[in-house]
């Protein structure tokens, strides 16, 4: 049975009514093209040519996401959020030269595309939450300070809940202090390595799906989460989601 976590808005009367997500995303491409698309533990030399694209980068608040994308052309396999839309305009729809892996390459930006925001019902339901790629969420101490020395390898419900509350927002481009209230159903987690190049190593997150029940905030924030990513590290292609409703 569901936990009671007290009353909660609707969300109408929660969220403003915004119709699209901040910024906007592109499909990369790269001149000459590559042999095959980049693979997720290769990530690293496209997170710094996009690093030095949108001028620095926030392990807190990151400036751009990174997202597996079939559609994208010339083999990458990777296309970019960005949610400043001034940034997003300033580097799509035109080719950068950039430096990739000791060569110079032309990096070209796609046409920016906006997302609509999320449309839910106003009602609790019943979601199915599976992994595309590893969602890393770090631990949380007192007052909901981040403990950045270990990360969760398997989806805990508090941890879920806090990541909506309080970091989810931010990146939609609505305010934080959401009546975001949520039950876990079932838990099909497990930690999940991906070995990336450089000084940041193995990165581990937990893979799997999540049976749970969301109110409409809940629901909102996990179909934006699908778009902009959930947890951190969405810069080096984590936190990849699907969200489907089951009742």
């Amino acid at each position: 049975m569901m936990q009671d976590l007290g009353r909660y808005e609707g969300l109408r009367e929660t969220l403003p009514p915004i119709e699209y997500l901040p910024g906007g995303w592109m499909e990369l491409r790269v001149a000459p093209a590559l042999p095959r698309p980049v693979l997720h533990h290769e990530i690293r030399s496209l997170h710094g040519v996009i690093t030095g694209l949108v001028g620095g980068h926030s392990d807190t608040d990151p400036r751009f996401t990174l997202f597996p994308h079939e559609g994208a052309m010339a083999g990458l396999g990777w296309a970019l959020y960005v949610p400043d839309q001034v940034t997003a305009l300033r580097i799509a729809g035109r080719g950068h030269y950039v430096s990739w892996q000791g060569r110079s390459v032309l990096l070209r930006c796609g046409e920016m595309q906006r997302w609509k925001a999320p449309v839910v019902p106003d009602r609790r339901v019943t979601l199915v939450v599976q992994t595309i790629t590893p969602v890393i969420i770090r631990s949380s101490g007192r007052h909901g300070t981040p403990q950045h020395a270990r990360s969760y390898t398997r989806a805990c419900e508090s941890n879920l809940l806090s990541t909506l509350a309080a970091w989810l927002p931010h990146r939609c481009g609505i305010e934080r202090g959401l009546k975001v209230r949520m039950h876990f159903i079932a838990n099909d987690t497990r930690p999940e390595t991906v070995r990336l190049s450089g000084p940041h190593g193995a990165m581990t997150g937990w893979s799997g799906t999540i049976v749970l029940k969301a109110n409409p905030v809940a629901h909102w924030l996990l179909k934006a989460a699908e778009m902009v990513g959930l947890g951190g590290r969405v810069a080096y292609g984590f936190g990849r989601i699907t969200v489907r409703e089951i009742g």
